[in-house]
């Protein structure tokens, strides 16, 4: 027997991947404001840095313009920046002095960056923070300032080249600090020989989750037993699209990868989170049964702890009737017209107990239904054979076609004889009002 997980995934792709920033668009939106980076420049007379121009638009984006804009300079004989293909943005000192440098486009100027060109001594470079421990996948900025022997001091996080004894551990680009693996390694900035101080770095184990089966509660029924399992995550990150497994009476505690009886996928429990999952086993003899539940079946989710997946119980099924009531869904159908969709769903109680109150929810358009529908309503409890019809008015928004869905007692609440008709669904088509009636059919 097999299982299949279908995931959908949407997927886009942006232009300039280095800097996160997408291509600038003239077509599409309107440019308000252009920011340099860095915002001010200490640079020794032969050294060259590359600016960034950052484009700010109506539609609130930032796009990527340094390849786009004009660049100039105030003075090109102390600074000079160039225009040249894949050189863009690239500032050269040249004698001592001050430039500023600007970015126009479309009639729109940066404010002035300024460029001081010094022909004092490195002396030495400083990188904060001094000491970086972080998660894999994690991200730091570091920063690199520069002393000159003028005294004079400059951010030089994009100047110096940046080193590290091991780039499986960690990368850097511009200063940004990228963990890729677990341990430990050590990070220096070197400008034109002048090192930093060392920085060491240690990554560690990315937080998970930690899913355990915190409670299972066992109802005796007429020839089944119904299970409600409790199932928490105490890890800090959720856990996604992981499986419950119920076994009855087996032979031994099941292992990992073991099939249950019974199954059920969870999408996501977030950390901290508890939820219910609800089974039943069917066609029980009276007498001891042993139970066992085990959470993340397949070990597709990575959890801090593993040893906690498992929970066992002793149930003593009697045999008696013990009642219970059964809600069904007996009739789940609509009326459309050109502006709203109307949705009677008829649900009865078919058994001899009564049932307590249960929300009854709807998802107009979904491939399946997910967490709480699109609308609820209430049912303030339901007589042993008794038939109540819920209606549900919603603005139109189904076009053509689409799959509506009904599910009855969405959080289980109520334990039942059987749960398995307790969710329909129902293909809705609008078409063209008709003139005279003015209704969707």
């Amino acid at each position: 027997m097999y299982r299949v997980a279908i995931l959908l995934f949407l997927s886009f792709v942006a232009c300039n991947p280095e800097s996160g920033l997408s291509q600038y668009d003239t077509d599409a939106m309107e440019l308000l404001g252009i920011l340099i980076s860095p915002e001010s420049v200490l640079l020794p007379v032969g050294d060259e840095i590359q600016l960034q121009a950052t484009g700010l638009t109506d539609d609130r984006s930032s796009s990527d313009v340094t390849a786009v804009v004009k660049w100039t300079s105030t003075d090109s004989s102390v600074a000079k920046v160039s225009d040249g293909l894949d050189e863009e943005g690239v500032v050269k000192g040249l004698s001592v002095g001050t430039a500023k440098i600007t970015a126009i486009m479309d009639d729109v100027e940066s404010v002035p960056l300024k460029v001081t060109v010094t022909d004092a001594e490195l002396l030495g470079l400083s990188v904060e923070p001094g000491e970086v421990s972080v998660g894999h996948g994690d991200t730091v900025q570091l920063t690199a300032s520069a002393a000159f022997s003028d005294g004079g001091h400059s951010d030089a996080s994009v100047q110096v080249r940046w080193i590290t004894a091991d780039g499986d551990v960690a990368q850097l680009e511009g200063g940004l600090l990228t963990a890729v693996g677990q341990g430990s390694t050590n990070v220096v900035a070197d400008w034109d020989g002048v090192k930093s101080n060392v920085v060491p770095v240690s990554v560690t184990k990315a937080a998970e989750p930690d899913l355990l089966v915190a409670n299972i509660d066992v109802t005796d029924s007429t020839d089944f037993v119904l299970v409600e399992i409790e199932l928490t995550n105490e890890g800090e990150t959720g856990a996604a699209d992981f499986w419950v497994d119920l076994f009855f009476d087996p032979s031994g505690e099941p292992s990992m990868g073991d099939l249950g009886e019974e199954y059920e996928s969870v999408d996501y429990l977030g950390p901290g989170e508890t939820t219910k999952v609800v089974m039943s086993i069917y066609d029980v003899d009276s007498g001891q049964h042993d139970i066992y539940v085990v959470v993340d079946t397949e070990n597709d989710v990575e959890e801090s702890n593993e040893g906690n997946n498992v929970l066992d119980t002793t149930v003593e099924v009697s045999g008696s009737a013990q009642m219970l009531p059964d809600l069904v869904i007996d009739d789940f159908s609509y009326i459309a017209d050109d502006e709203s969709l109307y949705y009677f769903i008829e649900v009865s109680n078919y058994s001899d107990e009564p049932a307590g109150d249960f929300f009854v929810d709807l998802w107009v358009d979904a491939y399946m239904p997910q967490g709480t529908g699109d609308e609820y309503q209430l049912v303030s409890g339901l007589d042993a054979w008794s038939t109540e019809v819920v209606e549900f008015l919603v603005d139109e928004s189904c076009y053509g076609s689409c799959t509506s869905w009904v599910v009855l007692d969405v959080d289980d609440e109520i334990a039942e004889e059987d749960e398995s008709d307790n969710e329909e669904s129902l293909i809705v088509t609008t078409w063209e009002p008709d003139d005279d009636t003015g209704w969707w059919w």
